[in-house]
Parts: C-alpha cells; structure tokens; sequence
C-alpha cells in the first residue's frame, strides 16, 4: 500500500492539463477540483445544480487558477447522447482531455436489500456505474490523443465487502472496480492512458454526514488532507501505476 503523506508534488504538476471531475459542486469533488486547479490544471467541474457550479467556479478564478468549464448534466436517465455531448464540449472548449475523476456518486440511506425500490437500484446504477462506463467510452478518443492520460474511479470500502444494508450501494461499486480494471487491461497497450482505483476513507462530506449523522467531526479527515493521493494519480508521477486500487488513507 503506497503511503502518500511524504509525497511533495511540485506547484506545476498539472500545469497546461484539462481534467473532468463529476460531481465537483461540492464535497470531495470541489475540493478536487480547487486543488488541481491550484496545480495549474484546466478543470471541468461538473454537477446537478448550476448555482453550485458557479460558486465552485467563481472560487477558482478568486485563488488564481484557470477558468474553468461547467457542465450540468443529472447522470439520473441520462442518455449516450447526453455523454457523448460532455466529451464534444471539451474538445471545443480545450480541444483536449488528459484526466477524469469519476467522483459522483448516488447512496441511499442504509437499508435491507428487501426495502430497496426500483427507482433506487435505477438511481444507483445510472450514477455510480453507467455514467462512469458510457463516459469513459465518450471520452475515450481524447484520453488516447493526450501524450499522459490519467482516469481515476472513486470507491469505497465496502465495494467488496459483504456487510448488512451496504449491498445495493456495494453492488454498483463493486461492478464500477470491474469495469475500472478490466479497462486498464484493455487500454493497456497505449503506454499514455492508465485507469485506477481510489478509495478515499473516512473523510468529513455531506454524504457521509448523511449516512453517519451521528458521527463525530474529528473522527473524520479532511478531504483536503487526501489530496496527495489525487495529485499522484492524476499527475504525470504515477505514469507506471495502472490497474491499481488504492487508498488515499493508511489504515
């Protein structure tokens, strides 16, 4: 397990690259985005709520970084069409890709697989494993034309582990590491375009203060204190790591 507390990337890391991240109007995807922003990087920030995104957006022109692109799409019902149009407007807007970061992602509250609705399990797989999948196909010709491409899939621990009322949510995520995995394989003869996997923790997020609301703040960490982790993936410096789960946190 790699330890990225030592790990010192240097202010222009990202400096001249465009990197996608879904869900990036709050939590962990806003703080991505402020971060890799901060690195020099171009960012697309994306989300469901457009007076979010602005505010994401009006906060990176504020700490010096690049413009950067927004784009509101619900992944909820969405169409190919519908991701295929994300890829056709970063061509326009940058006319490249070098990264995403699939970090939207749909938990219903913990309950027995029994209570689980139709619209939920919907919810749950349109979110957190279609729109990673039909994106990366979109996407897919950009990412092969950038001289160092990197995609990173935000998991979970309980992905793969067998724990009670996790299962609708670990059965998306489980199937999403699949999908992470068996790309990286297949794209494994580019040299340039490398897929990973990325569990961040515990760290303090609306969603898990919505899981855990009983959860004590200092029993969670920061997500600003995981960005290293992010930083070495989406940068140049893990050019050799493909087809990997990681975890942002040691355990």
């Amino acid at each position: 397990m790699k330890d990225f507390k030592n790990y010192a990337p240097s202010r222009d890391l990202l400096k001249d690259r465009v990197i996608f991240i879904s869900g990036s109007s709050r939590g962990l995807g806003k703080i991505c985005a402020l971060c890799f922003a901060s690195y020099g990087a171009s960012v697309v920030i994306h989300g469901r709520n457009m007076k979010h995104l602005e505010q994401v957006y009006d906060q990176i022109l504020t700490e010096g970084g690049a413009e950067p692109y927004a784009i509101s799409l619900d992944f909820v019902n969405a169409s190919e069409k519908d991701f295929f149009t994300i890829s056709h407007e970063i061509e326009k807007q940058f006319g490249r890709l070098d990264g995403i970061v699939h970090n939207a992602v749909f938990l219903d509250p913990l309950s027995p697989l029994k209570n689980k609705t139709f619209a939920s399990w919907r919810r749950s797989v349109d979110v957190n494993l279609l729109a990673p999948a039909l994106i990366n196909k979109a996407c897919l010709p950009l990412l092969e034309e950038s001289p160092d491409a990197s995609v990173i899939h935000v998991s979970e621990s309980h992905a793969n582990r067998n724990a009670e009322y996790w299962g609708q949510y670990a059965a998306s995520k489980g199937a999403m590491e699949i999908l992470t995995l068996t790309q990286s394989r297949e794209t494994s003869s580019t040299g340039s375009l490398r897929f990973n996997i990325l569990v961040p923790g515990i760290i303090r997020t609306p969603s898990r203060q919505k899981i855990f609301p009983g959860e004590l703040p200092e029993t969670q960490t920061a997500p600003e204190n995981i960005m290293p982790a992010f930083l070495f993936l989406i940068g140049p410096d893990s050019r050799r790591v493909n087809g990997q789960k990681l975890h942002a946190q040691i355990d």
